[in-house]
């Protein structure tokens, strides 16, 4: 037997025991590696929420006020991993929005307006304004229930 060790009739293949040893630390550092790699927002599920990106209509950056009830939107440059009630971002912003909120009430802070726009690929869906309410359907989409708009002369 080579590679093997017999102390007191028990045998000890150390070749073996030694390999998966080292397999096992580098498997366990790689894993460490990717959780810290993936940063601060690594707890939120990409499948249970929806991206949301606010546009400006104005030729300029606008700041805007995003509010959720119940507190479930993130920013995707955010540090915090909790859920907020309300961001303040400006323009452009993607922002995650938790399955579990019902309402979204989008405020324009400076002059001009936003155009909202939820979802990638087949479903987008878009609303726009300069205060928008926003609510979730049985369907689980965002509609518009209330949105103001500027006037056109």
């Amino acid at each position: 037997m080579t590679g093997c060790y017999k102390a007191g009739g028990l045998s000890i293949a150390l070749g073996n025991n030694m390999l998966a040893l080292r397999m096992s630390f580098a498997l366990g550092t790689a894993v460490v590696l990717v959780i810290l790699a993936a940063g601060p927002g690594a707890g939120r599920s990409a499948s249970s929420a929806v991206m949301l990106r606010v546009e400006s209509l104005s030729p300029h950056e606008v700041q805007v006020r995003v509010s959720s009830g119940p507190p479930g939107i993130w920013s995707d440059s955010a540090r915090s991993a909790e859920p907020q009630a309300q961001i303040v971002a400006r323009t452009p912003a993607a922002l995650g929005v938790a399955d579990s909120v019902r309402t979204l009430h989008v405020t324009v802070l400076d002059a001009g307006a936003v155009r909202l726009r939820f979802g990638d690929g087949a479903y987008q869906q878009t609303a726009w304004g300069r205060d928008i309410i926003l609510k979730r359907g049985v369907d689980g989409h965002f509609r518009p229930v209330w949105t103001a708009q500027w006037l056109v002369p």
